[in-house]
């Protein structure tokens, strides 16, 4: 979705939804929050730290953002050993 804030994007797998802005962009995530409350049970756990079994791993600093199955991998091992 483009606001006239920027862009927030929003990801969805089944009852699992992540919101994503550009930095400081709180005008546009409130926005977006306010539309799908009026639609939809929400619950706001926020800033993300896992997605559908993905880490998340943010460095504000560097401007990235790493995704890595670890705990699948950890299990997997676990599973075969």
């Amino acid at each position: 979705m483009h606001l006239s804030t920027g862009m927030v994007y929003l990801l969805v797998y089944v009852d699992d939804c992540l919101l994503c802005t550009q930095q400081g962009d709180t005008a546009g995530l409130a926005y977006v929050k306010k539309q799908l409350s009026s639609a939809f049970k929400l619950k706001d756990l926020g800033e993300a730290r896992w997605f559908l079994g993905m880490r998340l791993t943010r460095e504000r600093a560097e401007g990235t953002i790493k995704l890595d199955q670890h705990k699948f991998i950890q299990e997997l091992v676990t599973a075969n050993s």
